[in-house]
């Protein structure tokens, strides 16, 4: 949940709050009635004290590393869609739009989890052709369909 507004509360609009309380709808909108909320504190978005590296957040930061940035192991906390995944394999594609794809490798073998979104947190490596990125946790957000394929003809 996202607050839009908040009276007499001090919550800066557009923070992300858990909420519980009775759902309303009314006029096609929804507001809730009778409820409690706090800010969503995430433990993995606070940088620890004396850690120098920033958490790259987009794809688009981790595309942009250097290979030898890459390799440093940059702290990375990404969220996408699952695009391609080989069954058995170690690496999979995340996407996240508008910044692009990037490769993930998972330790060992990992079940297909194409079209899963998720959220990653790892660090990145020089993965040769691209800087990538190594999982260390991730949260299966749930399933997402792939926007239908646009076919093409001459």
């Amino acid at each position: 949940m996202v607050v839009h507004s908040v009276q007499q509360q001090r919550v800066r609009a557009g923070s992300e709050v858990e909420a519980v309380g009775r759902i309303v709808v009314a006029n096609a909108q929804w507001s809730m009635r009778s409820g409690l909320f706090r800010v969503v504190v995430d433990p993995g978005r606070i940088k620890p004290k004396g850690l120098s590296q920033e958490i790259l957040t987009r794809v688009d930061e981790i595309r942009q590393l250097s290979p030898e940035d890459a390799a440093k192991g940059r702290p990375a906390d990404i969220s996408g869609v699952v695009t391609w995944a080989l069954p058995g394999d170690d690496f999979f594609f995340l996407r996240t739009s508008p910044a692009g794809s990037a490769c993930v490798t998972f330790p060992g073998r990992c079940s297909s989890p194409k079209n899963k979104y998720l959220r990653i947190e790892g660090v990145t490596y020089n993965g040769g052709f691209a800087p990538a990125v190594e999982i260390r946790r991730f949260w299966d957000l749930g399933s997402m369909d792939t926007p239908p394929v646009r076919e093409v003809t001459f």
